[in-house]
């Protein structure tokens, strides 16, 4: 059977912890991606990569690799089937957390110099590079070990699965309040304390978007007049600024958040609903334009 390899740390259907309770932006990216694709996917953890896998698939989609080991890179090497998916700076030993890096270069610089000579191989050897935003890709062609090794492609944006989609389509344009949404995350790079003292300068109420379900984000979007995310580092795409804005939301964003630095961002809000709801096919289209091998 022809199948498409995915693999990842986790995927969205991952049993959670108490500390992390809901999946995060990356695997409900992921799964998207999966959701879309035309040939059947096979789902796997780092842990249960094995060489037959590889073999028998008809190429390789590379996630998030934070539990990945060299051997792992070396597997994928040899046979030279695999597209690599960033979802934060994968050749960064802080994987782009510059604000919280202990190394004052990247702390300072929010620059990424890390060589990762061992991970070279896997983006030499790869079939192409999907970046989310042109932002996102830019650390990368700063960094003078990973500017030259290839294909590469850019989206523009997170993807949004049928069920946020659904609920866009499904529910009916709101009597907005006056209520202003921040993120609650204890995350420092998220931002949650800017966002607070914009608000509190402005003179705005607020309400942290806290330990909700993606559903209750959603829903809190759909009542709000207006969203403030102001990372004080690099977010590469943006998830939560695309779902507030198509659920109708003012967004107040800052020169950190990657989709707001596309051009699709700046179209009119018809033209940008439509453009995300043809990013998942899009990425596949990107992914078959670097092998041979995947027809879409």
């Amino acid at each position: 059977m022809e199948y498409v390899l995915f693999i990842a740390d986790k995927f969205s259907d991952e049993l959670r912890s108490k500390k992390d309770r809901f999946p995060g932006g990356a695997e409900r990216t992921d799964e998207a991606a999966i959701e879309a694709c035309p040939y059947p996917v096979k789902q796997i953890i780092w842990s249960k990569l094995q060489p037959t896998l590889i073999e028998d698939s008809l190429l390789v989609v590379v996630g998030n690799s934070g539990s990945a080991k060299p051997s792992h890179f070396e597997m994928l090497a040899k046979y030279r089937k695999h597209v690599l998916f960033e979802h934060d700076i994968r050749i960064c030993y802080w994987r782009g957390n510059f604000p919280v890096a202990a190394e004052p270069i990247h702390r300072f610089s929010h620059r990424c110099l890390c060589p990762h000579r061992g991970m070279r191989h896997l983006f030499e050897s790869a079939l192409g590079v999907i970046y989310l935003t042109h932002l996102q890709k830019k650390y990368y062609d700063e960094n003078r070990f990973y500017n030259d090794f290839g294909r590469s492609a850019i989206l523009g944006s997170s993807l949004f699965d049928s069920e946020f989609l659904d609920y866009v389509d499904n529910t009916s344009a709101a009597e907005k309040n006056e209520s202003t949404l921040i993120p609650g995350t204890s995350t420092k790079i998220k931002g949650a304390k800017q966002a607070q003292a914009y608000c509190e300068k402005k003179g705005w109420e607020f309400t942290k978007v806290k330990n909700f379900t993606p559903k209750e984000v959603w829903e809190a979007m759909h009542k709000a007049k207006r969203f403030v995310y102001l990372p004080i580092g690099l977010e590469p795409a943006g998830r939560m600024p695309v779902e507030a804005r198509l659920l109708g939301c003012e967004v107040i964003v800052n020169e950190n958040v990657g989709v707001a630095e596309e051009e699709v961002w700046k179209q009119n809000d018809e033209d940008f609903d439509r453009f995300l709801r043809a990013q998942p096919r899009r990425f596949w289209k990107l992914v078959g334009a670097f092998s041979t091998d995947f027809r879409n």
